[in-house]
């Protein structure tokens, strides 16, 4: 007999990661937190973003947090892309500074080519932001109303899920959103599951 399986999510500090601090930013900020490796698909990620600048021009901006070996190819890709003035490279942060990033953020883009599940997800809705993710990423962690998951490597479909957050960003609720997370995320319900198994 095969014994059951149970499958636990990882956790957030939902105390830390709150809900972000201004309704709609000017311009409209993007934010990825991952470590700058080619399995993260940033070079998929800045090329959709350079479809919406040449649409919306200055009203969008990237904020790339993190760091790794593609960083220099990634800033002469925004550098050929000509992005410099719509994306931000901000380095690796404090888990604290993550936090204040996405809190002053409106939704979070990652175009992961794989994943197993990534707590910079968790962390993005627990801060009540949209989030754009790939099939790489479980759909417990991205249903529709949190946002949208895209074909891995399609840049198109990227942009126009990018494009549509953008523009239809009243049709997301920020505290419907992190309250998904603290009640399906938070370390507190993660460590229930686990003893009661």
């Amino acid at each position: 007999v095969e014994p059951p399986i149970s499958v636990i999510s990882n956790g957030v500090y939902t105390e830390k990661f709150i809900l972000k601090t201004k309704s709609v930013m000017n311009p409209f900020v993007f934010i990825a937190v991952a470590g700058l490796e080619k399995r993260k698909g940033f070079d998929i990620l800045l090329t959709a973003f350079a479809s919406l600048v040449d649409k919306y021009k200055r009203q969008v901006h990237l904020r790339i947090v993190g760091d790794g070996p593609e960083k220099k190819n990634l800033i002469n890709l925004c550098n050929s892309l000509n992005l410099n003035d719509n994306v931000t490279f901000l380095g690796k942060l404090s888990r604290d500074d993550v936090a204040a990033a996405l809190r002053d953020s409106d939704a979070f883009v990652l175009a992961t080519r794989w994943e197993a599940q990534g707590v910079c997800f968790l962390e993005a809705l627990s801060c009540g932001l949209p989030i754009i993710a790939t099939h790489a990423v479980p759909e417990e962690i991205c249903p529709s109303f949190v946002g949208y998951r895209v074909n891995i490597d399609s840049t198109e479909e990227l942009q126009k899920a990018m494009q549509d957050v953008y523009e239809n960003y009243d049709r997301f609720d920020n505290a419907k959103i992190r309250e998904y997370a603290v009640l399906n995320f938070d370390f507190k319900v993660v460590a229930k599951r686990i003893s009661e198994i």
